[in-house]
């Protein structure tokens, strides 16, 4: 029987590590397959994890109810499973019609990566928490929580081994096919792994050798949406601020990526043991990053107060902030993943544990993903993330003093209270702006403004990327400007182009139309423009297009 256990847990730990591997390789690589057909917008990586966290809870509830069953017929049923996916295989992407990829690009998307890999991430999804589930019951006292975070090792693997491996050496159809021949090989463990329970006729509800453990308590429901709330907090923050990097700096699976494997690197590090969880210290630290973020927003006035340039010098630092933004982002994680672990059910009930984690996680990508872009004209969903964060760490803090003295109880309430109002201050002033018109829709969030330095010159913004700026004087309304400047490198062309008569110009994204400026009489300029909100903006409040048409 002691041979027949490790033969188990062996199997049990490739076949969970080999399933996680799958699992977040195809992340990465389902989103950079279709990123170019939905014009390469931040929404195209939160629109899939939306798709990839409802897989997983649906994954996790089917679990949850075999789970049930005694332990031979899990094993049968999940297999047939595991072989029904095949029809899936190999992996295949195939671009959508163009007409609902501009209409509705994502409920296009989500039933795009339903049909290519719908049933084979299901199964990956179930495997983790059901495997945990067998482990339970035929390891005795073991532990079926290190399973999780051999898991998220993993996962973690996968991740960090996409933009630095896969993308850069291999396209994307050789990487479907090998992660297609990764699933079979995911089958054939998962089969081993099943034929060595049944061969052993493991079957908790038959060993005499395994008496039946007391029945424990049912986890309440409060204890249930506990778990949601952790888990959605630091769901709706990684979606968040994806959102703030992509839009910033660039629409790359690295930047998709980090804020991705720091929230696997604190599940790693909360779920192998308690020891690594110091709550009261991760709470001072996650409010205390809160608190520093909160100042670099509010820098022209912390850094008069604090007699420095240290927020502006950091503010012209695009690593800087960075890592600032990503450091403040984990400790939140560290703290939420933390308190779930902390307040993790007994084995019996490990199923019902992950489904609502998983709930709560789709929870989270739901609100960012489809809520947010409906009520928020700018990603204003990071900034109540952070609010939230501060008031959920601050309260770990405070309930720690709450038997201590009368003095230790301020010495804690206070600051963490005028630091509360500091933060809400600031995020609450990031929310504000003075744009003549914003908007946000799948494709990101446009501003209209005039400029800081000229009221007389008008600008449209993608979160720090200017797209375009346009003299209001009739005198200077044609003049080329921002990066279309005479000067830039369209403008050289142009230029060598101009003893040329009757031009025929595409341009791919219309920005403000700065590039009809270049048409002369007799040319013919056209402009493909994916988001309907450029178009109408421009139209609005810019002439390029008007003039350059008369």
């Amino acid at each position: 029987m002691v041979e027949t256990n490790k033969s188990i847990s062996r199997w049990a730990a490739l076949t969970v590590l080999c399933s996680a591997l799958l699992l977040f390789q195809i992340q990465p690589m389902a989103s950079k397959a279709i990123l170019a057909w939905f014009g390469g917008a931040t929404s195209v990586w939160t629109t899939s994890m939306l798709f990839f966290q409802t897989i997983l809870v649906f994954g996790y509830c089917y679990a949850h109810w075999l789970s049930r069953w005694p332990l031979h017929r899990q094993i049968k049923c999940h297999l047939v499973v595991v072989l029904t996916a095949f029809i899936f295989l190999p992996l295949s992407f195939t671009a959508p019609d163009a007409t609902t990829t501009a209409e509705q690009p994502a409920s296009t998307i989500l039933l795009l990566l339903f049909t290519t890999l719908g049933l084979p991430y299901f199964v990956l999804s179930s495997t983790g928490p059901l495997i945990q589930n067998w482990y339970a019951l035929t390891q005795g006292a073991g532990t079926p929580y290190r399973l999780y975070s051999l898991s998220n090792i993993g996962s973690l693997t996968a991740l960090i081994s996409y933009p630095f491996l896969m993308e850069v050496y291999l396209d994307i159809p050789t990487q479907a096919w090998l992660w297609s021949a990764g699933y079979v090989i995911f089958a054939a463990s998962m089969s081993i792994l099943g034929w060595t329970c049944l061969r052993q006729q493991i079957d908790i509800k038959t060993e005499s050798e395994h008496p039946q453990p007391a029945i424990q308590s049912p986890p309440t429901w409060k204890r249930m949406l506990h778990w949601s709330g952790l888990a959605a907090l630091a769901s709706s923050l990684l979606l968040a601020v994806t959102d703030q990097l992509t839009q910033d700096i660039a629409v790359t699976p690295f930047l998709w990526i980090l804020p991705l494997a720091l929230y696997l690197i604190s599940f790693i590090i909360t779920f192998d043991n308690p020891r690594w969880y110091y709550r009261v210290t991760m709470a001072a630290l996650t409010s205390s990053g809160i608190l520093i973020l909160s100042l670099y927003y509010i820098r022209e006035t912390a850094d008069q107060y604090l007699g420095t340039a240290f927020f502006q010098s950091l503010a012209e630092s695009l690593i800087g902030y960075t890592i600032m933004l990503t450091a403040v982002f984990f400790m939140i994680c560290m703290t939420c993943h933390g308190e779930l672990f902390r307040l993790r059910p007994h084995k019996q009930h490990l199923t019902v544990y992950y489904v609502c984690i998983a709930i709560g996680g789709a929870a989270g990508g739901f609100f960012v993903s489809i809520v947010c872009p409906l009520i928020f004209t700018h990603y204003h969903e990071y900034h109540f993330g952070l609010i939230a964060g501060f008031s959920f760490s601050s309260l770990i803090l405070v309930r720690h003093v709450l038997d201590q003295s009368s003095l230790k109880q301020l010495a804690v309430v206070i600051p963490c209270g005028l630091a509360f109002g500091i933060v809400v201050l600031s995020q609450w002033k990031m929310t504000q702006n003075n744009a003549l018109e914003a908007s946000r829709n799948f494709y990101g969030t446009l501003q209209v403004e005039r400029t800081e330095t000229n009221s007389n010159l008008l600008k449209l913004r993608h979160g720090r990327v200017v797209h375009g700026i346009q003299i209001l004087d009739d005198s200077g309304a044609m003049k080329p400007t921002a990066y279309y400047g005479t000067n830039s490198g369209i403008g050289q062309v142009f230029k060598a182009l101009e003893h040329r008569a009757d031009l025929d110009i595409t341009g791919v994204g219309l920005g403000v139309g700065t590039l009809s400026s270049y048409a002369r009489r007799g040319d013919v300029l056209r402009f493909y423009e994916i988001n309907p909100d450029v178009i109408a903006i421009s139209n609005k409040y810019f002439r390029f297009i008007e003039k350059a048409s008369t």
